[in-house]
């Protein structure tokens, strides 16, 4: 199996937080968790830097990331006239795309194709990167 994830795939957004001197930083985590629970794998967490005035603590943190990505499977099947009855003909990988918005799209594409001759299923799979290599 070739490898669906690479190096060059993983994504740097920034994270703020501020918090009283007298806690520790807590919304970091809340916010890592809110990532995996959406399938992104998290690579790494850097704090790029941490500025203190009278009452907070402000932390600035670069969040590597990977994104699940999407493709769509359409299986086309024509009918034979003669026994009236579907026959797979064959399937269809369409690449992988960064959004389920625009699998979607894709999907709805083929499925409106179908007609009395022709008929289409179509399906979208979702890697996650948390499931696969890296």
């Amino acid at each position: 199996m070739h490898k669906l994830f690479t190096r060059k795939d993983i994504e740097i957004i920034t994270f703020n937080e501020s918090f009283d001197n007298e806690n520790e930083p807590y919304n970091i985590y809340e916010y890592l968790k809110e990532l995996a629970s959406q399938d992104i794998y998290v690579v790494d967490v850097t704090l790029l830097h941490t500025t203190k005035d009278k009452y907070d603590t402000h932390n600035h943190y670069m969040i590597r990331i990977l994104r699940p990505v999407y493709d769509v499977e359409v299986k086309t099947y024509h009918l034979n006239d003669f026994s009236k009855k579907w026959y797979y003909v064959e399937t269809e990988t369409f690449r992988y795309f960064t959004s389920e918005k625009q699998a979607d799209e894709i999907k709805k594409k083929y499925l409106e194709k179908s007609n009395s001759d022709v008929k289409f299923e179509a399906k979208i799979r979702k890697y996650s990167p948390l499931n696969q290599s890296v």
